[in-house]
């Protein structure tokens, strides 16, 4: 899997984004064409967000919060994603999104 830090193209929207974290809208749409990291710059924007302590701009990777996102059981994160397209997705959002399906339950 490709590491956000990797997407150089991402830089501009996440300094944007990641800098305006105390004003943002309580529903962010990301859109683009498949395979360009909208993924992996809405999963970094979730790991800042909802850190304890968004100032620093990154997460730490350590703390509950990141635990419990890399462990797909943030109460706070809700990934939907059609059942259909699952494929295409991240292994991260792919985690995350399968708490919903109907054939998991």
């Amino acid at each position: 899997m490709t590491e956000f830090q990797e997407l150089s193209w991402l830089r501009p929207v996440w300094n944007k984004v990641s800098s305006r974290w105390k004003s943002l809208p309580h529903g962010i749409l990301i859109s683009g064409n498949s395979g360009i990291g909208k993924g992996q710059l809405a999963l970094e924007l979730v790991r800042l967000l909802l850190r304890t302590d968004p100032s620093k701009h990154q997460a730490c990777g350590q703390g509950a919060s990141c635990q419990l996102l890399e462990n797909s059981g943030h109460p706070d994160l809700h990934v939907l994603v059609p059942e259909a397209n699952i494929d295409s997705q991240t292994e991260p959002i792919r985690r995350h999104a399968s708490r919903y399906f109907m054939s998991e339950k």
